[in-house]
């Protein structure tokens, strides 16, 4: 782990994150919105990244083999507004 990782996010405006459990609560417990990009299989990830958007703290992205870095791009831009 990274000795800055919170430094990190107390000055981030967007974390993206695959949905897992502790950085979707690490975002939260810092005030930072999360894009979590969870693969499709993943049930788990993707529960808690449903959770984080019903609670307007997290965008989800379900990520499959057809993503690409120009819906990454496309879907930060959506969070930002």
């Amino acid at each position: 782990m990274d000795p800055n990782k919170f430094e990190y996010l107390k000055c981030s405006d967007l974390v993206i994150t695959h949905g897992d459990h502790t950085s979707i609560m690490e975002a939260i417990v810092y005030g930072v919105l999360s894009l979590d990009m969870v693969n499709k299989g993943h049930t788990e990830r993707l529960s808690n990244a449903m959770l984080a958007r019903e609670l307007n703290v997290a965008d989800l992205v379900e990520v499959g083999n057809d993503t690409s870095s120009k819906c990454l791009l496309e879907n930060v831009k959506l969070v930002e507004r």
